[in-house]
């Protein structure tokens, strides 16, 4: 839906000439960007990039990260962002969520049964739809 006049936010999606999918995220007001190019124009990528722009982080970077995923050799674990956002600290990690990346080996699950990580193109998870609800102060 194009932008209208009276949008406090909105999100300009772009053709990006190179790269992959990339998005300025977190913005409440005016202009944030998200810009795809290639193999990366898929459901997948987009879903994580918009994700970006209403304020998520990847979720293998949350500071409580260690007790839920350990690495495997060869990879290096990621930066921990702060997590300092009341509305956010105490929700479940989310394995599946659309803002884990995908395992390629580096990623050991510390519980039982956890196999897959991130959600590919299966779409946004039910924990994703809460961190959204928690963060815009929904009821949803």
């Amino acid at each position: 839906m194009p932008k209208s006049g009276s949008d406090a936010a909105w999100v300009n999606v772009k053709a990006a000439p190179t790269g992959c999918g990339v998005a300025s995220g977190c913005f409440r007001q005016g202009e944030s960007s998200a810009e795809f190019s290639g193999s990366c124009i898929n459901a997948g990528v987009m879903m994580h990039e918009f994700g970006h722009t209403l304020c998520l982080s990847h979720e293998q970077e949350r500071p409580d990260r260690d007790n839920y995923i350990g690495f495997a050799g060869g990879c290096s674990p990621e930066y921990m962002w702060d997590w300092r956002d009341p509305r956010m600290q105490d929700l479940f990690y989310d394995y599946v969520s659309m803002m884990h990346y995908g395992n390629g080996g580096c990623y050991v699950g510390k519980m039982d049964g956890v196999v897959e990580y991130g959600s590919g193109t299966t779409g946004i998870s039910v924990l994703d739809a809460e961190k959204i609800n928690a963060y815009y102060d929904c009821r949803g």
